[in-house]
């Protein structure tokens, strides 16, 4: 049977492990010999087939529904900080840059000060930013944030 095509009224639909053929069935719901054989374009499995009806039905035509965007027509759960991404059938939620996932429709923004992925110099506090962060040397340090140096007291240099 060819992708698209009806089996006759009078002829079951038997489906396989190759798909859908249209013909006779023994006792057992096993397609008859006649239609008991691998596919032509798969020879290296002839040795293997056994052929394995999994369901026995009247050919319907094949009705291809249309794609609803669930996004466009707001019918998601993405939170904020995501963006909805139409799939066939369904949808997902993207990350917008910056963002870090919690679970499949929410996102947080990455702490990069707590997670230890900053720039920052040893002597220096990381503040979190949205989709960043910034360093500012430590009392007694001067620098931009990612060099600190300390300064020498007076009392010291005298």
């Amino acid at each position: 049977m060819l992708y698209g095509e009806l089996c006759a009224d009078d002829e079951p639909c038997l489906t396989d492990c190759w798909g859908d053929t249209c013909g006779a069935e023994d006792s057992s719901g096993v397609p008859a010999p006649s239609q008991a054989s691998p596919p032509s374009n798969t020879p290296a499995l002839a040795e293997s087939w056994s052929p394995s009806v999994s369901a026995v039905a009247k050919c319907e035509p094949m009705q291809m529904e249309a794609d609803i965007d669930e996004c466009a027509a707001k019918m998601h759960y993405c939170h904020a900080n995501t963006v909805c991404v139409n799939l066939p059938g369904s949808y997902r939620c993207d990350c917008v840059t910056g963002y870090v996932r919690v679970d499949d429709f929410s996102c947080t923004e990455h702490d990069e000060c707590g997670s230890g992925q900053h720039s920052c110099d040893e002597n220096a506090i990381c503040t979190n930013t949205i989709r960043g962060h910034s360093c500012t040397c430590k009392p007694g340090y001067v620098g931009n944030g990612t060099i600190c140096r300390g300064i020498e007291s007076e009392e010291c240099s005298g």
